[in-house]
C-alpha cells in the first residue's frame, strides 16, 4: 500500500479497528518475576525487544524464550491489529526469569500517518512493583531507542 493511500485511510482504519486489538498482557491473576511494558498512543507501530541474560531476544520475531519469557503481541503492525490503547509486554512467569542483566530497546516500524517524533513509556516491574519508568521518543522509521539495561533480581 502506498504511503499516500495509507495516509488517506489510516484515520478511518484506526477508528474502525481500534477496538479489534486486545494485546494480551502479563496475566493479572498469575504473578510474574520481571516484566517490560511499552505503552504509547496513536496508530504508530512500535516494537519492544528484550534480551534475556543468556542472549535470547524476545520480540514479535521470537515470541517465547526457553526460560519462559513471553511476548504479548504486536499492536498496530497492520490495519487489522490496530489497538485503541497500544501496549506490548514481555514477561516471565513467577520463578522462571533467569538472573542477570536484561537488555531492552524499542524500534519504530511505521508511523501510519502519525507525526514524528513518536513518544512512549517503558515500565519495568519486578512482580507488581515498578522499579523503572522511562519516557522516550523516536523520530525516524527503522531507528531504535536504547538499548537500556536492568538486572533481575535487583
Amino acid at each position: 500500500m502506498t504511503a499516500m493511500r495509507w495516509a488517506q485511510i489510516a484515520p478511518l482504519a484506526f477508528t474502525v479497528l481500534a477496538g479489534a486489538c486486545h494485546a494480551p498482557q502479563a496475566p493479572a491473576s498469575s504473578p510474574v518475576d520481571i516484566s517490560f511494558r511499552l505503552v504509547w498512543t496513536g496508530p504508530a507501530d512500535l516494537d519492544l525487544y528484550v534480551k534475556e541474560p543468556g542472549g535470547t531476544e524476545i520480540s514479535r520475531h521470537s515470541t517465547h524464550s526457553p526460560t519462559g519469557g513471553v511476548y504479548s503481541g504486536d499492536c498496530n503492525a497492520t490495519p487489522e491489529t490496530m489497538c485503541a490503547n497500544p501496549v506490548e509486554t514481555v514477561f516471565w512467569p513467577k520463578r522462571r526469569a533467569p538472573g542477570g542483566a536484561f537488555q531492552y530497546r524499542v524500534r519504530l516500524v511505521n508511523v501510519h500517518g502519525e507525526p514524528l517524533p513518536i513518544t512512549f513509556t517503558i515500565t519495568i516491574l519486578h512482580g507488581t512493583r515498578i522499579v523503572s519508568e522511562e519516557q522516550g521518543s523516536i523520530a525516524q522509521i527503522g531507528k531504535d531507542w536504547g538499548p537500556r539495561d536492568t538486572r533481575w533480581p535487583k
